[in-house]
């Protein structure tokens, strides 16, 4: 039985993809939870939207391939605060 593989989110994609066999990246998805606001003027008109500061509900550890989507055989390790650009 082979040991699972995990990475921190930023770190180089460690294993292809084993549908498409690339190295494409991953990407994976949170859930959260946010509100906006939609503004509008006396007159009707859109004037703007407001977002509040989400709240992450669920942090995936799952990774998935950029390319094809296919889930990747290896976990992410998310700790903290990342600093996703």
């Amino acid at each position: 039985m082979s040991k699972k593989i995990s990475i921190k989110v930023t770190e180089a994609q460690p294993l292809p993809c084993p549908y498409c066999n690339g190295f494409y990246g991953y990407q994976y998805s949170d859930l959260f939870r946010m509100s906006y606001t939609s503004v509008h003027n006396s007159d009707g008109t859109y004037s703007g939207v407001e977002y509040s500061d989400g709240v992450s509900l669920n942090k995936s550890k799952t990774a998935y391939c950029v390319n094809c989507g296919t889930k990747l055989p290896f976990t992410l390790i998310r700790e903290g605060e990342e600093q996703v650009e």
